[in-house]
């Protein structure tokens, strides 16, 4: 059976580099660029917050990166409570 809030996470996830890159492509092409640390924080399914950290790297039209995801327990560090 799938975990509904790790489908949450990922969605939230998803959603919050969607913006960032929304909010990147009103700039001018020669100031465009995702490289850098982003981080996102947002309520978590347990009533804590959550927050993601986006490290990015552009090369040209090639984007790579990672994301950590801490927080959503309602004492914090991970969650279990």
């Amino acid at each position: 059976m799938r975990n509904p809030i790790r489908k949450s996470i990922r969605t939230r996830a998803a959603l919050a580099l969607l913006f960032v890159a929304s909010a990147l492509a009103a700039q001018p092409a020669s100031a465009q660029t995702l490289t850098g640390t982003w981080q996102v924080t947002t309520a978590g399914p347990r009533g804590g917050s959550l927050t993601q950290t986006f490290t990015l790297t552009q090369d040209g039209s090639s984007l790579t990166g990672t994301v950590a995801i801490t927080g959503g327990g309602r004492r914090g560090g991970g969650g279990g409570g």
